[in-house]
Parts: structure tokens; sequence; C-alpha cells
């Protein structure tokens, strides 16, 4: 067991769950993303002036 799992041990239970609430929003955040970005594929054209 190394030193970060050590003192993710020691946090209190209301900051582990707001850790681990942050991770799911960036999570989320990061699907819709990708959902969008594959959706609407946004192509440069080398040259073209938007």
């Amino acid at each position: 067991m190394d030193l970060s799992s050590i003192n993710w041990l020691l946090l209190p239970a209301s900051l582990k769950a707001a850790a681990i609430q942050l991770f799911r929003g960036m999570l989320l955040f990061l699907l819709l993303a990708v959902d969008v970005l594959t959706n609407y594929r946004i192509r440069v054209k080398q040259g073209a002036v938007t």
C-alpha cells in the first residue's frame, strides 16, 4: 500500500464523497463531449477562413 492510499483512508467521509462526485461529474462531461464531437464532426480545412 503506497502513501497516497493511506492518505485517502484518513480523509473524512464528506471529503471522499465530494471527490467521488467531482470525478463522476468530470466523467459525465467527458462522455457528453465525446458524444457531441462524434455526432457533429468539426472539420478544419487548410487555408479556410471561418
